[in-house]
Formats: C-alpha cells, sequence, structure tokens
C-alpha cells in the first residue's frame, strides 16, 4: 500500500517529534518508559512512569505499581492474583502524592526514587547508592537493589523492601532487631483502609514471642514459640515452618511455607492478625471485646467500667450532636475506642472523616435502627448504653 504525500509528511512529523522527546530525556539523563508490566527490573537512567502495573516478578506472583486512595497515591506491591488488591508494602506509606503525576526512577546515581509534580522527590535508599545498580522485584514480594561488579556478578544487596516493612509479614521477611546496625523490624498497622500511614497498632518480636502493642503499651501476645506452635494462638495451621534467631548479629522470628502456597500475614488497623489466604490469629478488637481472651494484657478498667463492658458496632437512630470532636488525622478507630473507654462519661464513638480518621464521641444513650428507618448511622455503642428491643440492623465487629 503506498502511502499519499500528506500520510507520509505526517509520519515523518510524529517520528521527528518522538527523536526529539527521546534526545531530550536522554540529555536529562533518563529514559521515559510507560510499562506494560513484561519486566521486573527497572534499570540505571530509567522513569517509569504512573501506571497500576510498573514491574511484575518474574513468576508473575507479585505486582509493583501505583494506586490511589481517598489520601492521596502511593507505590506498593501486592499479590497479582489477589483480586482485593492488598497492598503487601507500601512505599510512600506516609507521603501521600496528590494526582497521578508520579513516576519511579532509578537515576544515574543509584538513586531509587518516586519523583512527582508537588515537591522534592521520595528517595527509598537515601544512604545505600551505586552507580551501576539496578531494582528487581522478585517473587517472594522483595524489591531488591543490587550493585553489580563489571562482570554482570553481584556485588552486593544495597537496599531492599523487607528491610522496610508496614503492615504485612511476607514468608521470608523478619521481625526482630539487627544488633549492628540498630535496625528494627516490626510492623504497623494502617490508620485506616484508606490511610496506610503508621496506624495504633505495631507487631513486635521480643525474643520468645510475637507482641502486639498499642501506641506503645502492650495489648495481646502470642505466647512463647515451642514445638511449632505458639501458647496462646489455637488451631495453627501446620504449613508454617517457624525460625527463630538470636545471636551476636541480629534477633529475629520468621516464616516459610511450602513452594506455591501463598501466605501474608496482616496486622489489621483495629488489632486483629490474620493471613490474608487461610488463619484469623487475632480478631479485630479481640481484647477490647474479651478481656480475658488469651494473650490479651491485663488492664485495669476504669473505675466507671467493667471487665464485661465492651463496644458494639450497630446502626442507631441519629439524635443530638457528639459531646467531643478529635480531628487530629492521624488517630483510627482503635484510638478512638481507647479515649472513649477510658472517658467515664463516653458512650459512644465513630470516624469524623470518610476515610476513617479522627474521632466523634456521645454521652448518651442511643435507639437502635431498624432496617427501613431512613435517619441511621453506625456507631460503636457501650453494650450498657444500649437500648434494648429487637434490631434489624445490629451488627458485631469482628
Amino acid at each position: 500500500m503506498k502511502l499519499g504525500i500528506a500520510e507520509m509528511e505526517s509520519s515523518m512529523c510524529l517520528s521527528s517529534a518522538i527523536l526529539s522527546l527521546c534526545l531530550s530525556c536522554m540529555w536529562l539523563g533518563v529514559v521515559p518508559y510507560i510499562s506494560g508490566a513484561q519486566t521486573d527490573t527497572i534499570k540505571p537512567r530509567e522513569e517509569l512512569q504512573f501506571s497500576e502495573k510498573l514491574l511484575v516478578s518474574a513468576k508473575g506472583t507479585f505486582t509493583l505499581g501505583f494506586f490511589s486512595l481517598q489520601s492521596g497515591s502511593y507505590l506498593g506491591i501486592w499479590n497479582t492474583t489477589d483480586h482485593s488488591n492488598k497492598k503487601v508494602w507500601v512505599a510512600n506509606r506516609d507521603k501521600a502524592i496528590s494526582g497521578t503525576d508520579a513516576n519511579l526512577t532509578l537515576d544515574a546515581d543509584g538513586k531509587l526514587m518516586i519523583t512527582h509534580s508537588e515537591g522534592d522527590p521520595i528517595v527509598l535508599n537515601s544512604n545505600q547508592v551505586a552507580r551501576n545498580s539496578t531494582a528487581t522485584l522478585l517473587d517472594s514480594g522483595n524489591f531488591v537493589l543490587k550493585e553489580f561488579n563489571s562482570d554482570g556478578s553481584v556485588k552486593e544487596k544495597l537496599w531492599e523492601s523487607f528491610d522496610n516493612p508496614t503492615d504485612t509479614l511476607l514468608p521470608g521477611m523478619k521481625l526482630g532487631i539487627n544488633l549492628k546496625t540498630g535496625r528494627n523490624w516490626s510492623l504497623a498497622s494502617w490508620i485506616s483502609e484508606q490511610v496506610p500511614a503508621p496506624g495504633t497498632f505495631t507487631l513486635e518480636w521480643n525474643g520468645t514471642q510475637l507482641v502486639m502493642k498499642r501506641r506503645g503499651g502492650t495489648y495481646w501476645s502470642s505466647g512463647t514459640l515451642k514445638d511449632r506452635s505458639f501458647e496462646f494462638i489455637p488451631l495453627l495451621n501446620n504449613i508454617y515452618s517457624f525460625n527463630s534467631v538470636s545471636n551476636a548479629n541480629e534477633i529475629y522470628f520468621s516464616y516459610s511455607v511450602p513452594e506455591g502456597v501463598g501466605s501474608d500475614w496482616v496486622l489489621t488497623s483495629e488489632g486483629g492478625l490474620f493471613d490474608t489466604n487461610r488463619s484469623v490469629f487475632m480478631q479485630d478488637d479481640q481484647c477490647d471485646r474479651d478481656k480475658e481472651y488469651p494473650g490479651c494484657a491485663v488492664q485495669n478498667p476504669p473505675t466507671c467500667r467493667t471487665r464485661k463492658d465492651g463496644f458494639v458496632k450497630e446502626s442507631v437512630l441519629i439524635s443530638g450532636s457528639p459531646s467531643s470532636i478529635k480531628e487530629n488525622s492521624s488517630l483510627g478507630l482503635g484510638d478512638c475506642q481507647a479515649i472513649c473507654w477510658n472517658n467515664c462519661s463516653c458512650t459512644a464513638y465513630n470516624s469524623i472523616h470518610t476515610n476513617g480518621t479522627g474521632c466523634r464521641f456521645w454521652s448518651t444513650k442511643f435507639a437502635q435502627a431498624y432496617k427501613d428507618d431512613g435517619n441511621q448511622e453506625e456507631r460503636y455503642v457501650l453494650s450498657s448504653s444500649r437500648v434494648t428491643g429487637e434490631s434489624l440492623s445490629v451488627f458485631l465487629h469482628s
């Protein structure tokens, strides 16, 4: 097929424009690249433009890409086959980006960073750079930056996402401490489902057991690890193999599963711990709903509460204004619960913002809402402050 003069001129103009763009980018030291996720590696001078699939591990197990929530945009990793797209790692969890004008870049000096239009780049490996390096997403879910020798052999591992966990423990990741560097490996829950910044709960390893803390105070512990099981985690699936290490260099816990078996342990924003593929180790709010549950830290209730008191998530008729409000966007529901529990006049709470942050508190009793009642909303209500009667809209939070 022959092209007409107009078509040929148009084609030549387009080719010229593309060449000009490429030469300009090379002059700046980066090569723009819209990833179709056909690779697992970003190389020096490459810039991967905002996309949900920047990199995919060699066997397709994990995906690295940008994603957006109410609180902003983030770079994260998730299991490729997980339809819920639960993020197992977030690079910029406490530095949200506005909009979608962002890229993942490995510059000529070996800095792995998120560049965006809102401010300075977010550098992931600030003190661990080398010019001859690449970053690869592995089938373990680990994102690793390595330096190479001139013959192509690996010189050293410079940085890895497994050293910077968020709320999820994957097989092969460590919980504990590096005694040489002082690096601490621990999980921190999201503030809410829409805000991945560090939230109310953390999960640590103290050398013998897993310890969950709420704002620094012990909330629950797993009990001692012995004979492939934890004292206070009943019916633990026998697919897990546990590894506990204590030496002059490091103290840590890790686990593994058979090849081909998916697993990730998630610490929730309300104090739950579960494997998304199978086991629930700890229900959300378990120690607040059942203070005698195995492993729960002894919490002496305020004089106005009893150990049988607890909060129930239910639909109530809207009446009256909140007695107090805390607009702090770093507060999640777990914080609201603790504040309300320790305030003798507080009878209910929920979040202020639609992203699940901030707290509202009430000091009155509530009428339960029926299915067809229009003027209702969900709140976490103190069990002793509920109005009795049959309700069609009561939901226990678990």
